[in-house]
C-alpha cells in the first residue's frame, strides 16, 4: 500500500517537474531581457527547487569491488539477500580462501536512514 502512495505521487508530480524546469530555464536564459532582475532570479530558483523535489534519482552502485585485510587486497563480491519493493538486503562477501587462517571478523549491519536518500550514499 505504501509503494503503490509513493509511486502514485511520482507519478503526479512527473509532470509538474517538467513544466517547472521548463519555466526555470526560460525564466533563467540569457536571452530573456528580464532573466536579469531579482525577481525573475528568485522564480528561477523557485521553480529550479520544485523540479528538483519530483525529478527521480537513479540508485549509485556501491562500487565496493575490494577490500584490504592484513595489508592484502581481497575481492568482494555482492549478493542480493531479500528484495522488497523499498529495500534490498545486501551481503558484501570477501572472496577468501581455504588460508584465511581461521578469520572470525564480526557481522556488521548497516542499516540507512528513511530520509530519501540512497543507502550507497553511507560509503
Amino acid at each position: 500500500m505504501l509503494y503503490e502512495l509513493h509511486e502514485m505521487q511520482r507519478r503526479f508530480m512527473n509532470p509538474l517537474s517538467v513544466w517547472a524546469q521548463a519555466t526555470s530555464q526560460l525564466l533563467s536564459s540569457p536571452y530573456n531581457p528580464l532573466a536579469y532582475t531579482p525577481f525573475s532570479r528568485r522564480l528561477a530558483a523557485g521553480y529550479d527547487l520544485l523540479h528538483r523535489l519530483g525529478k527521480r534519482y537513479e540508485k549509485p552502485e556501491f562500487g565496493l569491488h575490494s577490500t584490504m585485510i592484513d595489508g592484502i587486497e581481497v575481492a568482494v563480491r555482492e549478493q542480493v539477500v531479500v528484495d522488497k519493493p523499498f529495500c534490498k538486503l545486501l551481503h558484501f562477501k570477501r572472496a577468501i580462501g581455504p588460508g584465511d587462517g581461521g578469520r572470525t571478523d564480526p557481522t556488521v549491519l548497516v542499516v540507512a536512514p528513511l530520509s530519501g536518500h540512497h543507502a550507497t550514499l553511507l560509503r
